[in-house]
């Protein structure tokens, strides 16, 4: 794969987390995409492309709780709230700075 076709799905998976929790109608089919893509490209391992499966699934599972425990149930306040938040839409893109690292790892 090339350099450009690797930044661009590095860029597709930092982007899937914030689409997946603020525009789930885009998010949701970026985020299958960008899982296929990882899937198929031959310059990582499956242990990366498991680590990066992993950390842009985050933002669903945490979107889906959302969903699962009611409004109110769990109160730990605005500031933990946006501290786990700001954590699930940083995953996905840390994970591609660790497949940028290891695509750049000798074969």
């Amino acid at each position: 794969m090339s350099r450009g076709r690797t930044l661009a799905l590095l860029g597709l998976l930092a982007v899937t987390g914030p689409l997946t929790v603020f525009a789930p109608v885009l998010g949701v089919p970026a985020l299958i995409g960008a899982i296929w893509w990882l899937w198929t490209a031959p310059q990582w391992r499956n242990r990366d492309k498991a680590i990066g499966t992993a950390a842009a699934l985050v933002p669903l599972v945490f979107l889906l709780s959302q969903w699962v425990v009611p409004a109110g149930t769990l109160n730990f306040g605005l500031g933990a709230f946006t501290s786990v938040l700001l954590a699930v839409l940083a995953l996905p893109a840390a994970a591609g700075v660790r497949l940028l690292w290891a695509a750049r790892r000798p074969a």
